[in-house]
């Protein structure tokens, strides 16, 4: 289908991109007195093609494969996965939208991959609608996959200053219904330093709120940065309803933060949070940290970080201790290295401590190539002296099919 399609618009001097990440992987996995050795071959790729026949019209699409074998081949497993593919329509003036095919939803109380058409049209007097249908493709846990579905967010936006927005999904697994939520969102950009965002959405089967978000922005000569907000979930009301997980817990979870970025100098920042979580069974937690970062070197493209974090609950709880180092010399080759460090307040597998490093090396071939290779080592509870490496391949491309460019 694709290919008879992309045959005449070749020959219209269309816009190809695309770039393509190869991974290998080795590894010594030492997980609880099971050691063996394994290795990994990922593919990673996208394509997109603009300028096609119809004016407005594109493709896109990128997924991935892999295949993961253990030493001697004692077991090995072969995956593939399409993750986004689709045709997608837009006019002239960006107020009218189609698309088909698998692609990412992202609407109001709308998140998930669907198989089907979308659809949008925005008006002049600010007024726009987005409707889609089709089937269901995530298979994350306690999912189904191939749910029919199909959702509409109304909303009304003034000049991309602020927006409000009433949204509806429905999903039916066997004509029984999986997922029925409406929900409200909208959005305040008060001026160049200050902007609001809010949702609210709630389960009709389940007839209860399970997603709350406040969250608010300020900026400041680009030196202060903060950022408050507050969360409200009921983390099983996410899953559908014709999985046996959902009733398991109905809990309720509320959180919430602040983070702080200031800018001390052209190459000096510091940072800082704090986050509360409450639980509905009493029992809470909180977690807080600082770090710093300072950039050097002529263009200031290096730079190291380091950050110190403290996690508690009823439990127990743990200091975290984490360096980032990252440099680039000659624009052509770049270095990094990581160091984290877990302390544990109590034992776990006796082992009260958690240690990894890794560094990792980039040379960019070409413009359009490069090679990255990384080794890394860790010891934790679980895993044992565990040492990894990492071979990388990336390559991207930009060309026209008339042949009077590449990039």
């Amino acid at each position: 289908m694709f290919s008879q399609f992309l045959g005449p618009a070749l020959s219209q001097a269309a816009q190809i991109a695309g770039n393509s990440t190869t991974i290998f992987r080795m590894y010594d996995e030492n997980f609880v007195d099971d050691d063996k050795n394994h290795a990994r071959l990922q593919e990673y790729f996208s394509l997109s093609i603009d300028r096609l026949p119809v004016e407005g019209l594109s493709f896109y699409t990128n997924g991935h494969i892999s295949f993961e074998a253990d030493e001697g081949f004692e077991s090995n497993a072969f995956d593939s996965w399409l993750s986004i593919i689709y045709l997608d329509w837009l006019d002239s003036d960006f107020r009218k939208n189609i698309r088909a095919g698998r692609q990412f939803i992202y609407s109001g109380v709308t998140n998930e991959i669907v198989d089907g058409v979308f659809g949008r049209y925005s008006m002049t007097n600010g007024l726009g609608i987005g409707l889609y249908a089709g089937t269901t493709v995530d298979v994350s846990t306690g999912g189904f996959q191939g749910n029919n579905t199909a959702g509409t967010r109304l909303y009304y936006n003034m000049n991309r200053q602020k927006e409000i927005g009433l949204s509806y999904v429905f999903e039916s697994d066997d004509s029984e219904p999986s997922k029925e939520n409406m929900g409200v969102d909208g959005f305040y950009n008060v001026n160049e330093s200050l902007e609001f965002y809010g949702h609210l959405y709630y389960d009709l089967i389940a007839e209860d709120v399970y997603d709350l978000e406040l969250y608010s922005l300020y900026q400041h000569s680009h030196r202060l940065t903060v950022s408050i907000d507050y969360n409200q979930t009921i983390p099983s009301l996410l899953l559908d309803k014709t999985s046996i997980f959902w009733v398991f817990s109905v809990d309720r979870q509320r959180d919430i933060g602040i983070d702080i970025d200031y800018n001390l100098t052209t190459f000096t920042s510091i940072t800082g949070h704090y986050r509360f979580y409450k639980y509905e069974d009493g029992d809470s937690a909180n977690s807080y940290g600082i770090g710093a970062k300072f950039r050097y070197g002529a263009d200031a493209d290096h730079y190291v970080t380091g950050k110190a974090n403290r996690y508690d609950d009823v439990d127990g709880g743990y200091y975290e201790l984490q360096l980032l180092n990252r440099c680039t010399l000659q624009k052509k080759l770049s270095l990094a290295n990581d160091i984290l460090l877990v302390l544990l307040d109590n034992k776990t597998l006796d082992s009260d401590y958690s240690f990894s490093v890794g560094g990792d090396m980039r040379y960019a071939i070409a413009k359009k190539l490069a090679l990255e290779f990384g080794i890394d080592y860790r010891n934790t509870p679980f895993y044992e002296n565990e040492l990894r490496s990492i071979v990388k391949v990336l390559y991207n491309f930009t060309f026209d099919t008339a042949g009077t460019k590449t990039r």
